[in-house]
């Protein structure tokens, strides 16, 4: 679909009541989008074991973990995983209640196959609990009732990219709260153009051209992107007292015709051209 096709459809369904579930209808009956592929379920196997190794890697105890992630989205295919992979308990936060029993079972038939794990059976959000995962939806991070230094890992897919700038700067805030002294937050952040995802004649820096007022109209609240760097990122974290363990990105070369908007220029070509990233930070002991 042209992507400017696809904003005005954002727009106007942003405006009527109860978007989210017509969206839902949409990517369900429409896009197709809902359930998600098996490639999709793949790649978030992947990053789970990314995640799960990392943590492994770094700490220092033995004792079971508690993980959290924001923007679990509607099947929690990557708390599934990690859940799979021996994880003993996480709590997954949304700011609307998206998920679905069937789509969750979906995911975790995919996942248990790939794994060889017992496939659990998740017909309700009660059998989710007992199965290690708590979802609570709606809520933010701040309102989701979790102790102070009682988290191991905090972690994220492709969704800090979705936050406003000064919510982000709240949200980091938040999680060096939640998280025990020497705690991880393990970030994937998808730096591009998500309309690029379905226009394929549009490159992932489209949205590098237009200024701030000029991306407002299509940078609407049901597909909002922050528009930040790779540079931004580090910065807040670091503003936060995090200290940065391991970072891996990257880069795409843009179309030779790509004039950058003046809002962008002071950016380093690199930084401008990250696509993809994983940060991983460490509250300080």
């Amino acid at each position: 679909m042209n992507w400017k096709t696809k904003s005005r459809a954002f727009r106007v369904i942003n405006y009527l009541p109860l978007s989210q579930q017509i969206l839902y209808r949409l990517q369900r009956h429409i896009t197709k989008e809902i359930p998600r592929k098996d490639y999709i379920f793949k790649r978030l196997l992947i990053a789970a074991k990314k995640i799960k190794d990392e943590v492994d890697n770094t700490r220092k105890t033995s004792s079971p973990a508690h993980y959290v992630e924001i923007g679990a989205g509607r099947d929690l295919a990557l708390a599934l995983a990690l859940r799979m992979l021996g994880v003993e308990k996480i709590t997954c936060i949304d700011l609307f209640p998206l998920a679905k029993p069937y789509l969750i079972q979906k995911a975790a038939s995919y996942l248990s196959k790939e794994l060889s794990v017992p496939l659990p059976s998740l017909k309700t959000f009660n059998d989710l609990k007992e199965f290690g995962i708590h979802y609570v939806a709606p809520s933010s991070l701040a309102n989701a009732n979790i102790v102070p230094n009682s988290v191991d890992v905090f972690y994220t897919t492709d969704t800090l990219e979705h936050i406003p700038r000064d919510a982000l700067r709240l949200l980091i805030g938040d999680i060096s709260t939640i998280l025990k002294p020497q705690g991880l937050c393990i970030n994937f952040i998808d730096y591009s153009d998500h309309y690029a995802r379905s226009d394929h004649s549009i490159s992932p820096f489209n949205f590098l051209q237009y200024s701030e007022q000029e991306w407002s109209k299509h940078n609407t609240p049901l597909h909002f992107v922050n528009r930040m760097r790779h540079s931004e990122y580090i910065s807040l974290f670091l503003e936060n007292n995090f200290s940065i363990l391991h970072i891996s990105s990257e880069r795409e070369k843009p179309p030779e015709n790509l004039a950058i908007s003046q809002d962008f220029q002071e950016f380093e070509i690199p930084d401008i051209f990250t696509v993809r990233a994983k940060i991983t930070c460490q509250k300080p002991g």
